[in-house]
């Protein structure tokens, strides 16, 4: 019998001994795809063109990485991930903690935010457009306004599910407001803050390469759509590669941040 969350570890063999079955699986499974597309690519199921050889799509992630071509849309990209998600935390974070606190004004508002936290915010691009321009300010914005929902939720509903004797003992004992936000809520919430802001990440980092491949002069959603104009589908599908994974380098970096933090805290994993 395996205690909840942990991870059994494959106890046979001596090159899987000791790797966690979840690690395998994955693996197993990235692997299974490979050799399907690659199937695929040399029987001619699908037009050739359309999905090109894994080899022909790792060799152009290769020239990307080693060219010049890459390197201005990423730092442009990861620009407008990292000033979108920081004012969707600053905001997501005050509010859902403000809403959460104050019972009156999160019954107020919590029913919009949770409607407008499933409208898509790409409708809202041609707003940030005509607000910001096309330069990169309206990623931004779209950005931060696709992370906002998912992080402000997230941390309402925490804040609602505080006890709320840690609340009064905190106010009897003379707190001021600022003590019981960071001696109170935000330890209390702290699980609920971190699954909002990698969900929030998320958001943003989709809410931005969407902007940049409907109007943009660069960042990787314009060059995933330049490729995809000059039907070089290799490169296109290189940098969703890429794109994949650093999103997966940040959420792993959120998750490490969250463990790292937990144990300072005193939390149990």
């Amino acid at each position: 019998m395996v205690a909840p969350g942990s991870k059994k570890a494959w106890p046979g063999g001596f090159f899987f001994r000791g790797i966690p079955d979840t690690v395998l699986i994955q693996g197993a499974s990235i692997l299974a795809f490979l050799v399907m597309w690659e199937t695929v690519s040399r029987t001619g199921i699908i037009f050739q063109e359309l999905v090109p050889s894994t080899f022909t799509v790792g060799h152009q992630v290769w020239t990307l990485l080693l060219g010049g071509e890459l390197w201005p849309h990423l730092w442009t990209s990861l620009y407008e991930i990292g000033l979108g998600f920081f004012a969707a935390a600053l905001l997501g974070v005050s509010l859902g903690i403000f809403l959460g606190a104050c019972l009156f004004w999160g019954d107020v508002f919590e029913p919009a935010f949770l409607y407008l936290a499933a409208t898509p915010k790409i409708i809202l691009f041609p707003v940030c457009l005509m607000l910001f321009g096309l330069d990169e300010g309206s990623k931004i914005a779209i950005g931060a306004i696709s992370g906002f929902f998912p992080i402000v939720v997230t941390v309402l509903t925490g804040v609602r599910e505080v006890n709320p004797v840690h609340f009064r003992v905190a106010r009897s004992f003379g707190a001021s407001t600022l003590q019981v936000c960071t001696k109170v809520y935000f330890p209390s919430i702290l699980r609920h803050l971190f699954a909002g802001l990698r969900l929030g990440m998320g958001a943003t980092i989709v809410g931005t390469l969407l902007g940049e491949v409907k109007l943009s002069r660069g960042g990787l959603g314009f060059l995933a759509i330049n490729f995809y104009n000059q039907f070089n589908l290799a490169g296109l599908y290189a940098v969703i590669i890429l794109i994949f994974l650093l999103a997966g380098l940040m959420n792993a970096g959120a998750g490490t941040l969250l463990a790292r933090f937990s144990r300072y805290r005193g939390t149990v994993e």
